[in-house]
Formats: structure tokens, C-alpha cells, sequence
């Protein structure tokens, strides 16, 4: 499948490798191509266009909160300060690795999800660099008031909110579905109901399959069942879309990409600058050049037309000489 002018690539992490959708915004994105490489560095065969990325959720901390206020002018500072008080602030030199998004707001307080992105190691990121950087988890349509649990890299994932917004997700411990993971989303699901960041206890959780394959087997979700005490039931996985707006996650290796080859490109610039000055200067002295070399010309021409003249003057001056004694 060939992709149409002015068509993105999001790369997207699948099940067990990351996958290829082409599209747009408004078009909608298709599938382009499934791997098996767990690395991004390692997806190789990219249609053309720009690349935007969603990160999965193993790379990526969630932390919601309530905010005091509606003032959007704070909003950044609060979640800043909220990352700070959990321990999970980064590293400055590492890019920008943080960002938040906002829930829900009412008329005196905001519901905001702060997000940390742990520092991609080798591998972690493509060849060629993302135009732009997203979640996975906002990235897929969540069912409002449910939660999606799906396979992600090779682990089992779940999250909630509702599309194009996540309040909370997590990476499941293990590689299976089983009671221990259905024993971690409803503690998550427990201590966000707690904290007074949850209306209402969901009463049902979504396993996303692939099309008509499930990655989970019937004893697995049977286990999970158990484990999480809800109604389960699995579907297909949706469509991803591109969340509006986008994340301001950047990665410092993409930043630093990004700065140099901006720096080329004003190198560049002012290369482009002083050459044409130069051609400039050139042209201008041509110009003075060729007026000189004109006015030379008339000087030998006026000196051409004297010539006569010229030489009775030594004779005249001769004539003067002899009659100078009277």
C-alpha cells in the first residue's frame, strides 16, 4: 500500500512489534504494515512522509491529580510541582519529559493527568526522527467509563478514560493475563476512587483483541476475571487516531537533531547571505569598472582629435623662442 501525498506514518506499538498506520487526521489512519521487531530502531520499511510517534505505556509514568484552580496560566507549574512530590520529576538534560493533559474542570478545580517519559535507551527510538511524540494510550479510543486492558510490546497493558483522553494507565506485571494482573488494575482502579479522582468504579473491562484473534487465552481471561471482579468481555481493538492536542514530549536525542539541523540550515542561510553580497560587490564594481573604462575611451578619443594641434605646438614655441631678443 502506497501512501497518498500529504499522509502521516504513526508508528504505533502493537502486540508483539510495532505497527505502521498511514493516514491523516481527518482522513483516518490504515494499517499499513505489522512487524515483529520490539525495537523501534529496527522498522526499517517507512512510507513515505513524516513520522509521529506513540510511545507505549512501559516508557511512560501516569500521574493524575486535582488541581485548585482553572487558571490554564498555572496549570503547568502545579503539575511540575505534583511531579516533584512524587519523586518522579526528571532528569533536565534529558529533553522534555513531561508533560500534562487535562482531564475534566469544573467551576473551582481541574482534573489533570501528569505524564513522565523515562529516558529512551538504545534502540528505543527510529531510525529516522518523529515529526512529533504521543501516547499510546491517547493515541487508541478509550471507552468512556470502561477499561481497555491490550497487549502492548510483548505485555499487558490497561488504561482508562475515554477517547482521545487517559486519566490513568499502567503496564501489568507479567507477561500473562492472570489473577495477579486483574489484582493490579482493580488496586489502581481502587486507589483512584480514593483519592477522589474516579466518579464512579467502572463496572466493566474491555480486552482489546487483535481483529478476531485474541492474545489472551480462555483460562487467562478467566484468571484475569477472577482476579479484577468485573465484567469482562473482549472486542476489537480500535482505530487509532492522532490525539488534538498533541503532546509536547522530546525526547533529548530528537532535540538535539532537531537544534543541529537548524543550526545548518541558518549556517546556511548566511552562507547564502554573504555569497549573494559578494556577487553583489562583484557586479557593482563591473558596473564602475566599465564607466571608468568608458570615460577612458572619450579621454582617447578627445586626445586623438588635439593630435594636430599638438604637434605645431613645439613649433610655434620654437617661432616664440626666436623672436624673444626684439
Amino acid at each position: 500500500m502506497s501512501a497518498k501525498k500529504g499522509d502521516l506514518n504513526l508508528l504505533l506499538p502493537g502486540a508483539d512489534g510495532w505497527e505502521i498506520w498511514t493516514g491523516s487526521e481527518t482522513s483516518g489512519f490504515t494499517q499499513h504494515s505489522a512487524t515483529e521487531h520490539m525495537l523501534a530502531l529496527d522498522v526499517t520499511s517507512y512510507p513515505s512522509g513524516p513520522i509521529q510517534m506513540a510511545l507505549p505505556v512501559r516508557q511512560v509514568s501516569a500521574m493524575p491529580f486535582r488541581a485548585q484552580t482553572t487558571d490554564l496560566s498555572l496549570l503547568s507549574d502545579l503539575a511540575a510541582m505534583h511531579l516533584e512530590k512524587c519523586g518522579a520529576r526528571p532528569a533536565l538534560d534529558g529533553g522534555q519529559l513531561t508533560d500534562h493533559f487535562v482531564f475534566g474542570t469544573s467551576e473551582e478545580e481541574a482534573l489533570l493527568t501528569a505524564v513522565v517519559l523515562s529516558p529512551p535507551q538504545e534502540g528505543q527510538l527510529p531510525r529516522r526522527s518523529p515529526a512529533a511524540f504521543d501516547l499510546s494510550a491517547r493515541c487508541l479510543p478509550l471507552p468512556a467509563g470502561d477499561v481497555a486492558v491490550w497487549k502492548e510490546l510483548g505485555r499487558w497493558v490497561f488504561a482508562i478514560g475515554r477517547p482521545g483522553q487517559a486519566l490513568y494507565f499502567q503496564c501489568l506485571s507479567g507477561e500473562r493475563l492472570d489473577d495477579r494482573c486483574g489484582n493490579d488494575v482493580r488496586l489502581a482502579l481502587t486507589q483512584l476512587q480514593l483519592q477522589g479522582l474516579l466518579a464512579e468504579f467502572p463496572s466493566r473491562v474491555v480486552i482489546w483483541t487483535h481483529g478476531s484473534v485474541s492474545d489472551a487465552r480462555p483460562e487467562e481471561v478467566e484468571s484475569f476475571t477472577r482476579g479484577v471482579g468485573l465484567e469482562v468481555q473482549e472486542a476489537p481493538r480500535p482505530v487509532p487516531t492522532w490525539p488534538s492536542p498533541p503532546s509536547k514530549l522530546l525526547p533529548a536525542d530528537v532535540r538535539a537533531e532537531r537544534m543541529h539541523l537548524k543550526n545548518q540550515r541558518n549556517r546556511n542561510i548566511l552562507i547564502a547571505v554573504a555569497l549573494v553580497a559578494y556577487l553583489g560587490l562583484v557586479g557593482y564594481l563591473f558596473y564602475d569598472l566599465r564607466e571608468v573604462q568608458k570615460e577612458a575611451r572619450l579621454a582617447e578619443r578627445n586626445v586623438a582629435s588635439m593630435g594636430s594641434e599638438a604637434n605645431d605646438l613645439p613649433i610655434h614655441k620654437e617661432k616664440w623662442e626666436e623672436l624673444q631678443p626684439v
